[in-house]
């Protein structure tokens, strides 16, 4: 399921066998040289309200950061207080596949 018009609630919802995930997509062009992004100022206060409210009820929540090639995964309400810099997107960063992946292992049963 995908609408990008109810406010508040995350972009998608991935059902399967396994569970289901709720995903906020982010995407910026670029990351700051110098200073970290913080991620939680790019969430507008309802779906911070929202992704929290969620995590809460014992759901898997997931907020996806894209950024050039690469995409970070933010799960446990680390998308509240995580900040990302450069050098964390290089060395730790997903390409599409392993987003697809993780989403996958989180839906479907092995």
């Amino acid at each position: 399921m995908h609408n990008a018009y109810r406010r508040g609630a995350a972009d998608t919802w991935y059902s399967g066998f396994a569970g289901d995930l709720w995903v906020e997509y982010k995407f910026v062009r670029k990351l700051p040289v110098r200073a970290p992004l913080r991620i939680y100022k790019l969430l507008e206060p309802l779906q911070l309200r929202w992704l929290n409210a969620r995590y809460d009820e014992g759901r898997h929540v997931a907020v996806v950061l894209g950024v050039e090639a690469y995409a970070y995964i933010f799960e446990d309400r680390a998308w509240n207080s995580t900040d990302v810099t450069r050098a964390n997107i290089v060395e730790r960063g997903y390409d599409r596949k392993d987003v697809a992946d993780y989403i996958r292992r989180k839906t479907m049963p092995t």
